[in-house]
């Protein structure tokens, strides 16, 4: 246990090192949902500018069909107007604090299972919304989108101005997504859209992606030491 503990001290001494000046090489931190469960994801409502705000929606997992095995299908029904819902799930979620953002990658595959449906990528922080881009799903086929290298001036608040903050001093951030649709005739319509395989690859800062680095190096090494100590006691 004692060599556990000052392996744990020499581990954050190098962490303190890097932290007030030291510089490493930035190690990618992914976060990925292929599964779709419904206790992993909220959606709410998040604009609509039909008469009397009538717009319906329901959204779940599906589980088979998707891009592979389960997905989130979005059920949107309409008239005239724009009809939007948000999207997001803690599994999604990253602490600037801890991982200061450099630059981030978004992918996801879509598909229309009945007419069209966009998907806009988002974020939220702070209780504010930020997107960046958007892809119609028009096709029966599922089809990959991706939008890389994405920093923080890339997003825009969905309702205002400005950006999120992607620093050390941000709050907490979580992805998903925005489904959308626009009516141009008082018709009703319905639309269903299906999601899948979201990730978002972040490239931290470098001191940041070097605390990373080390957070995982002395896991491995720690749990190591232990397998090997357990079997030098078992012999």
């Amino acid at each position: 246990m004692d060599v556990i503990n000052r392996m744990r001290s020499w581990l954050l001494a190098l962490a303190f090192v890097a932290t007030i000046g030291g510089s490493g090489p930035a190690v990618a931190l992914t976060l990925f949902d292929g599964t779709f469960a419904d206790a992993q994801w909220v959606g709410t409502e998040f604009f609509d500018s039909t008469p009397g705000q009538t717009g319906v929606f329901s959204a779940g997992q599906v589980g088979a069909g998707g891009n592979p095995g389960s997905y989130r299908l979005i059920y949107h029904e309409y008239t005239i107007g724009s009809y939007q819902t948000l999207h997001l799930s803690p599994l999604l979620t990253v602490d600037p604090s801890v991982v200061s953002i450099q630059a981030l990658t978004i992918a996801f595959d879509v598909i229309a299972v009945a007419l069209a449906q966009t998907f806009i990528p988002v974020l939220q922080q702070g209780g504010d919304v930020f997107e960046h881009g958007a892809f119609t799903a028009a096709s029966s086929n599922w089809q990959s989108v991706s939008y890389a290298g994405l920093v923080a001036a890339d997003f825009d608040r969905s309702l205002g101005t400005g950006s999120p903050d992607f620093s050390s001093s941000g709050a907490l951030i979580t992805f998903g997504f925005i489904a959308a649709n626009t009516g141009t005739s008082p018709s009703l319509k319905v639309t269903e859209g299906g999601i899948d395989s979201y990730s978002v690859v972040i490239v931290p800062e470098p001191s940041t992606g070097f605390l990373l680095a080390l957070g995982m190096c002395g896991v491995r090494v720690i749990s190591r030491w232990r397998v090997s100590s357990s079997c030098r006691r078992a012999g």
